[in-house]
């Protein structure tokens, strides 16, 4: 009598070998031996995939002319399988809950438990100080016929292929793994070896705990250098290939990475050419908490025409971006998108230094004019550049005006007990009033210092035909009360000096900012090639202070960063840039200095120089491990008083800087 056949229908994670079990057969090679399977000899089954399975018979052999047909199922014997799991202490193995989804550990990689400082364990089964870590995962294999007390698994990163504009379709995307030629391809997949778990559970086995990391020094901590190939590794690398030129390797996100875990069942009888069955288990980054940073850059060159700051380029902050920015805040589902600086303009671009066109009046302690005494008078003139001078004289008489009104003399009488404020509204009426439409004045009011009565103010002056503004001979009257300051930036080495009031900053610092202003729905980073007393500044928002103490807009959600050493062509001080992001997003300042966990978290008081040793100060730390942060006391106290916290950082990273994050 013919073979009769049942035809099954393929689900994802289906292995011939799986499916032959279910009708009776110890392994798969009747299944491969039927024509129509052929298709399945070299790859995965698919969901859809129809299984043409020859029926076992029982012929009497009494003499009978019956044929009986029988079944036969192995009730108990679970078919071949693979996940990823977290696992428990108390329950069943069978029962532990599926992960769909995994993500970048917090952790230093080579530590461990609930306090974030003990070893991560080596060993098999569960480990109380790998289970804290909510990152971590393991493999679990599920194979009745593999005898031995141990089975290999490879783990390995794969890659989306993205469409022509960088984006990905949903619906139709493919995951690869990485090519040989693509960096650190050999840190992209690793042999896990999975223990069987108890003479109970002879068929399943699971390996050690294991972690996502991000770069090749938290690789090699848990998987050794050069990479082990015994089954003991315990690190998996999902990086980035970033180069900085803006193609393919640049958009690579490592949020957008997957992992795959492959067993291939050691009893599968396929043949020579044919692949053997496999199970296979893949999940994605966690998707629900994925979101992007926006950012743009504004690098000042170090004169007009001039070379860039410390003669960086777009290459260099791109690379920049998209390797150690992009790193840092993966561990914390977040990733960098440039975006324009203005309706027009591209996401990173190259400036003049400011002319030196802002009065700042009364800077930081907000006198106002005095109240008695005078009368005071303040008086400047509105200058050229030398190679300037004589073109705007031409076009002023040109235009029936005097030569001098190319450059005039501006004079402002003084009230008594006008605010800085009054005074600023004084000047950009006066500078208004000038003949011939030349110039125009705009006023700003600086956060109120803690110690002030009023706010500081800046006046921003500027020419209608564009050329550049240079504020000179400034006076005011001996005894006015307030204080007039030009800021005059030196731009290779721009004044870093902060007054006492924080949000204030000095005039230099916001003429920086005026001369791009950003907005508050975005990162704003302004380069120069260094500053006098320091590498890098975040400008955060200042939330827990009232209102009038809180820097505006585009004084805020901003950051300094020197372009010598810490944005350049090389790999040195990478954790500087996102540091600097570290305050802004947060709202906060640094952590504890004596916390057990300081040294290596990225917001430490002192960035480690280092590239990226397992205890360089690249972690955001996230629960269950909290850290003891400074940021501004929401009861205020006093003005300007700030507070300790402790706990999650990756939280408030996420809750604190929503304005200038966006859905993936």
């Amino acid at each position: 009598m013919a073979d009769e056949f049942q035809n099954v229908t393929a689900n994802d994670g289906d292995t011939l070998c799986g499916i032959a079990a279910r009708f009776g057969y110890v392994n798969c090679q009747r299944v491969r031996e039927v024509a129509e399977n052929e298709p399945f000899r070299n790859r995965p089954l698919r969901s859809g995939d129809v299984v043409r399975v020859p029926l076992i018979e029982r012929r009497n052999e009494g003499g009978r002319d019956v044929e009986v047909q029988h079944i036969f199922r192995r009730w108990g014997i679970p078919a071949p399988a693979i996940r990823i799991v977290h696992g428990s202490q108390w329950t069943p193995a069978a029962q532990d809950r599926t992960l769909t989804f995994v993500n970048i550990s917090n952790y230093v990689s080579n530590q461990a438990g609930r306090n974030g400082t003990n070893a991560f364990p080596a060993g098999f089964g569960y480990q109380a100080d790998g289970h804290a870590d909510p990152d971590s995962f393991k493999i679990e294999v599920v194979d009745p016929q593999a005898g031995g007390n141990s089975v290999n698994v490879t783990l390995e990163a794969l890659k989306p292929v993205y469409r022509a504009d960088g984006t990905i379709d949903p619906a139709t995307v493919v995951y690869n793994p990485f090519a040989a030629g693509d960096a650190d391809a050999g840190m992209r997949s690793i042999i896990v070896a999975c223990q069987q778990m108890s003479a109970r559970s002879s068929t399943r086995y699971r390996s050690r705990y294991l972690r996502l990391v991000v770069d090749d020094q938290d690789f090699a901590a848990l998987s050794g250098n050069p990479k082990r190939t015994d089954g003991t590794a315990q690190a998996l690398l999902v990086s980035d290939l970033a180069d900085g030129n803006n193609t393919a390797n640049d958009h690579l996100e490592i949020l957008d990475q997957r992992i795959r875990a492959t067993y291939e069942l050691r009893n599968c009888p396929a043949p020579a050419g044919q692949q053997k069955c496999r199970v296979v288990s893949e999940l994605p980054m966690e998707e629900a908490a994925r979101r992007r940073i926006k950012l743009c850059v504004h690098v000042f060159r170090e004169a007009v025409g001039g070379g860039n700051a410390a003669g960086i380029t777009e290459q260099n902050i791109r690379y920049r971006t998209m390797k150690w920015f992009r790193r840092a805040y993966a561990q914390i589902s977040l990733a960098p998108r440039f975006v324009p600086c203005r309706v027009g303009a591209p996401a990173i671009e190259f400036l003049d230094p400011p002319p030196d066109n802002m009065l700042t009046i009364s800077q930081e302690h907000g006198r106002p004019v005095s109240a008695a005494g005078g009368p005071y008078r303040l008086s400047f003139r509105l200058g050229l550049p030398p190679a300037d001078v004589a073109a705007a004289e031409a076009a002023a008489t040109g235009a029936g005006l005097t030569a001098a009104a190319a450059r005039p003399t501006v004079t402002v009488n003084l009230t008594l007990n006008w605010t800085p404020e009054q005074v600023a509204a004084a000047i950009v009426a006066e500078v208004g009033a000038l003949r011939g439409n030349i110039f125009a004045a705009q006023s700003f009011a600086n956060a109120r210092a803690f110690t002030a009565v009023n706010r500081s103010c800046d006046i921003l002056i500027t020419r209608t035909d564009n050329r550049r503004v240079m504020i000179e001979n400034e006076t005011l009257t001996p005894g006015a009360g307030i204080t007039i300051d030009v800021a005059r930036v030196n731009i290779t080495n721009v004044n870093g000096a902060l007054p006492n009031s924080l949000p204030v900053l000095n005039p230099d610092l916001r003429r920086l900012i005026r001369a791009a202003p950003g907005t508050d729905d975005r990162l704003d980073f302004y380069i120069c090639r260094e500053f006098t007393t320091f590498g890098g500044l975040g400008l955060i928002p200042h939330t827990d202070l009232r209102a009038d103490y809180r820097a505006d807009s585009p004084l805020r959600w901003a950051c300094f960063v020197m372009a010598r050493d810490f944005m350049d062509a090389g790999d040195d001080w990478p954790w500087a840039y996102p540091h600097e992001a570290g305050h802004v997003l947060p709202d906060a300042f640094h952590v504890d200095n004596a916390s057990p966990l300081a040294s290596p978290c990225l917001m430490r008081e002192t960035v480690l120089s280092q590239l990226c040793p397992v205890d360089a100060s690249k972690r955001l730390f996230d629960t269950p491990v909290n850290i003891r942060y400074a940021c501004w006391d929401p009861a205020q106290p006093t003005v300007g008083a700030a507070r300790w916290v402790t706990g999650s950082m990756a939280e408030r990273f996420r809750s604190r800087g929503a304005s200038v994050l966006e859905n993936w």
